[in-house]
C-alpha cells in the first residue's frame, strides 16, 4: 500500500478521511468540556454554584452572581446549556431568557432601573 506522502496530490483515501474526522471530533469534544469545565453558569458543569441559583426553567436558570454584583440587586439569567454566545441560542431559550427579564422586572418596584435586570 502507497502511503500519503509517495501519492503526493492523490485525493485522500477512505480510511485516512475517517481517521481525520475522528481526530477533528475527538478535538472538538476536548474542547467542548474544557469550555464547560470552567463555565460558572452552565448548570450541568462541575463550576456552577448551585447554592447561587434562585429559579430555574425549562431552559434557563436565574441566579445571583457569583461575583461583585454590578448593582444591588443584579441577577443573571442563562441557558442551563453551554453556549458561546447569546447570537447561537435556540429561539426557545432566548424566548424564555427574555421571559425571566420580564417577569423580574415587572416582580420589583417601578423606581428600579430597566438595565438592573440583563
Amino acid at each position: 500500500m502507497e502511503s500519503r506522502a509517495a501519492r503526493k496530490g492523490a485525493a485522500p483515501t477512505a480510511q485516512e478521511e475517517a481517521e481525520r474526522e475522528r481526530k477533528r471530533a475527538i478535538e472538538e469534544h476536548r474542547k467542548g468540556a474544557q469550555a464547560l469545565e470552567g463555565c460558572r453558569q452552565c448548570l450541568g458543569g462541575p463550576a456552577f454554584q448551585r447554592h447561587l441559583l434562585v429559579a430555574l426553567g425549562r431552559t434557563c436558570t436565574l441566579s445571583l452572581p457569583a461575583h461583585a454584583s454590578l448593582t444591588e440587586g443584579h441577577c443573571v439569567v442563562s441557558p442551563s446549556a453551554h453556549v458561546a454566545a447569546s447570537t447561537l441560542l435556540d429561539e426557545d431559550v432566548w424566548r424564555e431568557m427574555q421571559e425571566f427579564r420580564y417577569s423580574c422586572l415587572n416582580f420589583l418596584p417601578s423606581t428600579c432601573e430597566a438595565g438592573t435586570v440583563l
